[in-house]
């Protein structure tokens, strides 16, 4: 939501604070999905190569996880990203 209205320091600290505590928690899901979150919102940011960095996080996590559906999320992000920065 905060991405959506263009808040985009708020939520980096959101998904900042939600990848420390999944981290420490070991919950490699949760993990996943606060790296593909700072992804999108670096996507915003046109800082390709670090939302670039995120997703391929993600999506490393998710596979080994077995979270197909998760992952096809992941890949599409990184599908849509410009391609100067692959």
């Amino acid at each position: 939501l905060l991405l959506d209205i263009g808040e985009l320091d708020s939520a980096e600290k959101y998904f900042q604070k939600d990848l420390e505590f999944c981290v420490a928690a070991g919950d490699r899901f949760g993990e996943a999905l606060s790296h593909n979150n700072i992804g999108e919102l670096e996507m915003k940011r046109a800082s390709f190569e670090t939302a670039r960095r995120h997703f391929e996080i993600a999506l490393g996590i998710l596979s080994h996880l077995g979270a197909r559906q998760q992952a096809l999320i992941v890949q599409s992000n990184l599908d849509s990203m410009p391609e100067s920065t692959a």
